[in-house]
């Protein structure tokens, strides 16, 4: 990557076994290199001198919500955050064909949970949209294809654990390629099932805290992989 485009230091996925070392798969028998975005073109870098990242584009506005999921109005971003008003998000959870869940490392812009593991795709909504409108967009927007159909799997209300969003999580079977889009991504890699239960289970710091609710909740749902 070039001088704007600064990797995330943050460790690559391993495996995780509890008990039996044997009774976990090796990981990436198929993928042993992590999937990484682009470099960054230098015209598009963030600069880090001040340690505050110029924002390149005007703050995003969310529906804010209540504990129903009705819309009660509209505030910047920035305000949703810091005030921790209810507001909508997505997650979307991608399968290949031997069953591993893909995860992203998210970008070390981002000013929440930055170079920590997330979902396979997520983001919040935007105004007047649905959450499968959104699905669809963030996964285009951040693995760079067009989204599969995607299947809901379940909701998740607002907590502390979900960032006060509430959350509606599908899941999808794609095989890739992505193309991972710099500006959200650092790089991506494929996670067998069993070792990212042990990882959320251990409260790895590396994953980010909404993954270990939305695993937590596929788990106790207990769906077939999509």
């Amino acid at each position: 990557m070039d001088g704007g485009a600064r990797a995330c230091p943050g460790r690559r996925l391993e495996e995780k076994p509890a008990g039996n070392a044997t009774a976990h798969r090796g990981l990436f028998e198929q993928f042993r290199q992590p999937i990484r975005p682009p470099a960054r073109p230098r015209h598009l870098a963030l600069d880090f001198a001040a340690g505050t990242a110029i924002l390149l584009a005007m703050e995003e506005w969310f529906d804010v919500v209540d504990e129903n999921d009705a819309v009660v109005g509209r505030e910047k971003r920035s305000v949703v955050h810091a005030r921790n008003l209810l507001h909508r998000a997505v997650h979307v959870l991608a399968f290949n064909q031997r069953g591993q869940v893909f995860l992203q490392m998210r970008s070390r812009n981002k000013d929440q949970c930055p170079c920590l593991w997330g979902s396979s795709a997520a983001g919040h909504l935007d105004c007047g949209e649905t959450y499968a409108q959104a699905a669809r967009r963030e996964f285009r927007e951040e693995l760079g294809i067009e989204a599969p159909p995607l299947t809901e799997l379940f909701r998740l209300p607002p907590s502390a654990s979900t960032g006060w969003e509430h959350v509606v999580v599908y899941g999808c079977r794609c095989d890739g390629p992505f193309h991972l889009n710099a500006e959200e991504i650092d790089r991506g890699e494929w996670l067998d099932p069993e070792s990212l239960t042990v990882a959320v289970r251990s409260q790895d710091p590396a994953f980010t805290p909404s993954l270990g609710t939305v695993w937590n909740a596929f788990l106790a749902q207990s769906p077939s992989v999509p």
